[in-house]
């Protein structure tokens, strides 16, 4: 990643996915891992163009290497969003309120979508997703 003209790729962040989902009503978020895993699998395949388009025409997108594409946020927030086929994975580096911009821009465009954490395998919603980032360490 290009941070004041150099490349640097050891900081550390805590990656997430996008992931373009129809859930029943009134799913109660976060979802654990485990009731998680049916919904994902069911994702729909993401049309990548399409998907490529709709990203590099938010504010603070541009193209990265390999097809992916470099956020730059607020302050020093960044990530690093590669299109998968079912999902939109994020080196991220950003705070919840980036990352929450980028969510709701990509909602606008293609329906719900949610964010899977990856190191815990939970799903959230937008409101899930900010609550558990804001509660005490």
């Amino acid at each position: 990643f290009w941070i004041n003209g150099f490349v640097e790729d050891s900081l550390v962040g805590y990656d997430i996915e996008f992931i373009v989902l129809k859930l029943p009503a009134g799913t109660k978020f976060a979802v654990d891992a485990k009731q998680a895993k049916g919904p994902i699998a069911q994702a729909q395949p993401l049309d990548s163009a399409a998907v490529r388009t709709i990203l590099l025409a938010l504010p603070g997108c541009k193209p990265g290497p390999q097809d992916s594409i470099d956020y730059l946020g607020s302050g020093l927030s960044y990530a690093r969003l590669t299109i998968e086929p079912k999902a939109i994975h994020v080196e991220n580096n950003c705070g919840a309120k980036d990352l929450l911009k980028l969510q709701a821009a990509i909602a606008k465009a293609l329906g719900p979508v949610y964010i899977r954490d990856l190191q815990s395998g939970q799903l959230h919603d937008a409101d899930s997703y900010a609550e558990w980032w804001n509660k005490p360490l």
